[in-house]
């Protein structure tokens, strides 16, 4: 089978990359010929279809440009036309059975989808965040730093009033309009299955209005020989992923400031990363540690040095690959209650789940693990099996080769 995987980024940049290339490595294991497009970019790996990329587009460069130029760059932004373009001829030259989607919108764009459905090639979509439903993905309003679902119905142009992605008018102007226009088009029709890693993101596209009969729930999967087990310090453990208000990562210092002999890691990077380490500099927080971000083969190391990890956010999550990893190294996890976090860890047996934003119920939980190192040890163990039983590469495969042939 010749399988077309479609993805933005083509190099490790956020979770979404990982199950990108955990997906085609699979593939082609299993003897399946992966197909890539995506966007042209220095950090990109290699790809014999690179040159059908797209070409690397700077949005940031547009702020000083004149009206004229905004206005193209905007068109881009809904529609590539380049995008369609190349697809066509990668179509034409390479015939593949099926299309699998990643993350699209705003640089390779749903233009892409005509010349797809014109060959008759079926399509499916990994939805690994909420663009479908909500204008700035993520269904949070970063103004008022708060769970938003003001666009629900199609009121898409909630975001021009409510400034829900930034302080600027054009900005959520622009994904308002993105947003209407692919309704208008009905651009998102032409995908025939999403894929949803937690059974919550898919309650929440059939609350907004997709057909069960699109939905299908297929969590990720961890490639289980990469990951080994742990050998944890006494006192560590560790916060793996974007520094942002959003994630939690503030409550998680709150929790950790006054725990005596223990030793927070926070590796990542984000705009609340400079916040975040001036006030942890200025409380004199000396047990506590940001060290950027990690590539992969870094990250298992901190994990093997953590007695266990927290995922503190205080948004909707998905299917967090940090919990998968952290598990798969046989640590336990402490989540918040929110999303499909507790969908990956069962509270007390493989880890901990806490309330959203509370700080103090989170450090009873820290403080839980910290004190019984057997008790960790044994959850841990928990978390490595369950991995091992529910998230292994084969399950996962067989899944998709269900959704892959019935589309066929």
């Amino acid at each position: 089978m010749k399988v077309l995987q479609v993805n933005k980024y083509f190099y490790p940049k956020s979770g979404s990359e990982r199950i990108l290339f955990n997906q085609c490595r699979l593939l082609e294991q299993s003897g399946h010929q992966v197909i890539h497009f995506s966007m042209q970019h220095s950090l990109n790996l290699p790809s014999k279809y690179a040159p059908y990329f797209v070409k690397e587009i700077d949005y940031t460069s547009c702020a000083s440009a004149n009206a004229l130029t905004k206005a193209r760059m905007f068109f881009k932004l809904i529609y590539s036309v380049e995008a369609e373009r190349n697809i066509a001829r990668l179509l034409d030259d390479e015939k593949p059975d099926i299309a699998h989607i990643h993350k699209f919108n705003q640089i390779i764009t749903p233009s892409i989808l005509g010349p797809l459905k014109k060959r008759g090639v079926p399509v499916v979509q990994m939805a690994h965040d909420y663009k479908r439903i909500c204008p700035n993905y993520n269904l949070y309003d970063f103004s008022k730093k708060e769970i938003c679902e003001a666009c629900k119905g199609g009121r898409y142009y909630s975001p021009i009033f409510r400034r829900c992605l930034s302080a600027s008018f054009t900005v959520n102007l622009n994904i308002a309009l993105e947003a209407y226009f692919h309704a208008l088009t009905g651009a998102y029709e032409k995908i025939d299955t999403f894929i949803c890693s937690s059974r919550f993101i898919k309650d929440k596209f059939y609350e907004n209005g997709i057909s069960a009969k699109k939905l299908v729930h297929i969590p990720n999967f961890l490639p289980l020989g990469e990951f080994q087990s742990a050998d944890p310090e006494p006192g560590s453990f560790a916060y793996i992923g974007r520094i942002e208000h959003h994630k939690g990562v503030r409550t998680l210092i709150d929790a950790a400031s006054s725990l005596k002999g223990a030793r927070l890691v926070i590796a990542g990077d984000g705009s609340a990363r400079a916040d975040l380490e001036r006030h942890v500099e200025e409380r004199g927080l000396s047990n506590i540690q940001f060290v950027g971000h990690l590539p992969l083969t870094e990250v298992k190391n901190l994990l093997s040095k953590s007695m266990f990890t927290v995922v503190p956010s205080e948004w909707y999550e998905n299917c967090p690959m940090s919990i998968l990893e952290a598990q798969g190294m046989g640590i336990p996890v402490i989540g918040s209650d929110i999303g499909g976090i507790p969908e990956l860890i069962e509270d007390t047996v493989d880890g901990f789940i806490f309330e959203p934003g509370n700080a103090e119920d989170l450090k009873e939980k820290i403080a839980l693990l910290l004190e019984s190192p057997r008790r960790a040890r044994e959850m841990g163990r928990s978390g490595r099996l369950k991995v091992e039983r529910e998230y292994n590469p084969q399950l996962f495969y067989e899944r998709l080769m269900s959704v892959y042939s019935k589309l066929m």
